[in-house]
């Protein structure tokens, strides 16, 4: 989320703050999710959620169900004679829908109107929670990236330098296609797109196209690195965040606003010192920037809203795209032997609600709606909006990947990914 921002422009690698790539090297050097297996021709994709067939699981289907049944009469009647419910809950979760990942391709995955989106090689697929294909755009994609806004869903290759929208019915709604590499693009609440790609002679450049494809703006930086932009739901409000390496003494975090119907240099900008923005997003008249220290809220004029200094720490995952709460996890004694991982909530208007400490690695953090998901390498642990602990959801195998959609989690675990129910 967080991750391999500065070297964006420098041509080093393409991925940015808010991509869900999940693939490594195999034993051959390959890019791939582990062994490089190609896909048989005869395999369709869009179906890939296989449920075991065994004669053994036949066999138990019966008792598992009988089971489940009487673990949820027993529950509700400790609920009903007043059990604690103080405390978090804690059981182990069991495992509700495979996906099989085809090891020769990139992956990229995300959450849309509660589908979730899976890009490969093959397209784009939607499926609900039980793993059911909803629609489907088949199309070859090479290196996917994805990012969503209100009722749109935009997919990039950044290896064939395009990018496809979809409504929130799946129905394409747009195409654009780049002269130069694209390092990453976003859609606004219009459908219109903001994309920062390489230009030769600058350290990048940011086009914006509107909901026909049809480019309407470009701005190239001479001198400073983008890291980040985003288009206001005006259809003329640019912000850029930027990072200035001209000073020989430290770097510092640049945000500027644009009006792209006038030409000309940005009518506001405000040096964020070393505080570097590395994620930026309109909520309405409202920006709100993400730094390493602080996330502060601006207006289309540029003056101050809010600003919230994080706790004493290493922030190293956010997600900052939920209306009405943000979450930080801060990592408060990275060097102990045990790590230990602060999570932080603040609300919309920068108010710290809660914190909560949770030991070993996380992975991630969900914000979706009212709902928080932290997922670590072996649990899911839902929290509320002031913090505190609502459910323990522990796996029995090693997690690298999760997302969270309509009361399900998303996780990825090898080469397999599997949809379980969380509460």
């Amino acid at each position: 989320m967080a991750d391999d921002i500065n070297n964006i422009n420098d041509g080093e690698e393409k991925s940015h703050k808010n991509e869900r790539h999940l693939y490594n090297k195999n034993a051959e050097g390959n890019e791939g999710l582990g062994d490089a297996n190609e896909m048989d021709d005869e395999t369709e994709f869009e179906k890939p959620v296989r449920k075991t067939k065994s004669r053994k699981k036949k066999g138990i289907l019966k008792y598992i169900i009988a089971a489940i049944v009487l673990l949820a009469v027993i529950r509700a009647g400790i609920d009903f004679f007043g059990g604690n419910k103080n405390g978090p809950e804690k059981e182990e979760t069991v495992i509700n829908d495979q996906i099989d990942l085809d090891t020769s391709s990139k992956y990229d995955f995300n959450i849309f109107e509660n589908y979730l989106i899976v890009c490969n090689k093959y397209g784009v697929y939607a499926y609900n929670a039980s793993g059911s294909v909803k629609w489907k755009y088949e199309t070859n994609i090479t290196d996917p990236i994805s990012s969503t806004c209100g009722d749109y869903l935009l997919v990039t290759d950044t290896t064939q330098n395009n990018s496809i929208m979809f409504n929130n019915h799946g129905e394409l709604k747009n195409k654009v296609s780049y002269e130069t590499d694209c390092i990453t693009a976003e859609p606004n609440n219009n459908g219109w797109i903001t994309a920062i790609v390489r230009q030769k002679g600058y350290k990048a450049q940011i086009n914006v196209y509107n909901s026909e494809g049809k480019l309407k703006y470009s701005w190239s930086s001479a001198n400073n690195n983008v890291l980040a932009a985003s288009l206001a739901d005006d259809n003329k409000t640019l912000a850029v965040a930027q990072l200035d390496s001209s000073s020989s003494d430290e770097a510092n975090g640049v945000v500027s606003l644009f009006d792209i119907t006038t030409a000309g240099k940005p009518y506001f900008g405000k040096n964020t010192g070393s505080n570097i923005i590395t994620y930026i997003r309109w909520n309405g008249e409202k920006l709100t920037c993400v730094g390493g220290s602080k996330t502060f809220r601006i207006n289309k004029n540029g003056s101050d809203l809010w600003k919230y200094s994080y706790p004493s720490g290493d922030m190293v995952l956010y997600n900052a795209k939920s209306n009405g709460v943000y979450a930080y996890a801060i990592n408060s004694n990275s060097t102990s032997a045990s790590k230990i991982t602060t999570i932080y909530t603040i609300s919309d208007d920068g108010k710290q609600l809660g914190s909560t400490k949770i030991e070993g690695d996380v992975h991630s953090i969900e914000t979706r709606g009212n709902k928080i998901a932290v997922i670590t390498s072996n649990s899911i642990i839902t929290l509320r909006r002031n913090a505190t602990v609502k459910k323990i959801n522990n796996l029995s195998k090693d997690i690298s990947k999760g997302l969270v959609f309509d009361s399900n989690a998303f996780v990825v675990s090898g080469t397999s990914a599997e949809i379980i129910p969380i509460n």
